[in-house]
């Protein structure tokens, strides 16, 4: 998983550089919300940031170093509302085990199909399933995606009114923004996906529980609900 943001700023020279996430992030919680900041990057592997109460120098690498994000290939893009976005999410995600050994199962199944947005989890023995209307149609497209990055994309979008998903072969790009700033969550398949999430079939036994069997190319799973 990758988070990427961009925000408005006045830009005097163009420049990058890769800083440590914890030095950095400590730092700037010192900092007031209030205060200006400027970034200078110095001799090429030093951040200096300003503020008007305090200064420091953050050793850091070339941004050369930084692993390159991929942009989503072959996919289609909509857009939903945060409020549905969540809702499905929430819904949906606490079915996915996180720390399984299958992969599938730690996953969130996308599906884009002409109006609808389907989504879906399992851990094997239970089934959560949520389905978004589109404003537009879309071309058919799936994937599953790691439930922490879907996790960490909800979180993200409580600050949004509109959500950008772009699905593309292996990836998805969830696209939340608010006031000055984009923040997009990359979140790379789970590879062997279901191929037709359509073979959810539901069956009623004597007692009245129902059973779920999520199948695909990867083989069954079944859950059993009341």
């Amino acid at each position: 998983m990758s988070i990427a943001t961009t925000s408005e700023a006045v830009v005097k020279n163009e420049g990058a550089i890769t800083v440590p996430a914890k030095i950095l992030t400590a730092y700037v919680s010192l900092l007031k919300a209030s205060d200006d900041i400027e970034l200078a990057a110095a001799d090429g592997a030093t951040l200096e940031v300003k503020s008007p109460s305090s200064k420091t120098k953050i050793k850091g690498i070339s941004a050369e170093e930084f692993p390159s994000i991929a942009e989503v290939k072959g996919g289609i893009s909509l857009d939903i509302s945060s409020e549905d976005f969540r809702n499905a999410v929430q819904e949906v995600a606490f079915a996915a085990q996180e720390n399984s050994s299958r992969p599938i199962l730690a996953g969130v199944f996308f599906k884009a199909d002409k109006n609808e947005l389907r989504m879906a989890a399992t851990d094997s023995y239970r089934l959560s399933e949520r389905l978004v209307k589109l404003g537009v149609a879309v071309d058919p497209k799936t994937c599953v995606i790691p439930v922490r990055a879907v996790l960490e994309a909800d979180r993200l979008a409580s600050h949004a009114e509109k959500v950008t998903i772009m699905i593309g072969e292996n990836q998805v790009y969830v696209l939340c923004r608010w006031d000055q700033f984009d923040v997009t969550i990359d979140g790379r398949a789970i590879p062997r996906l279901p191929t037709n999430h359509s073979k959810t079939i539901y069956h009623h036994s004597r007692n009245g529980s129902r059973r779920a069997c999520f199948g695909g190319s990867t083989g069954f799973y079944f859950c059993q609900t009341k």
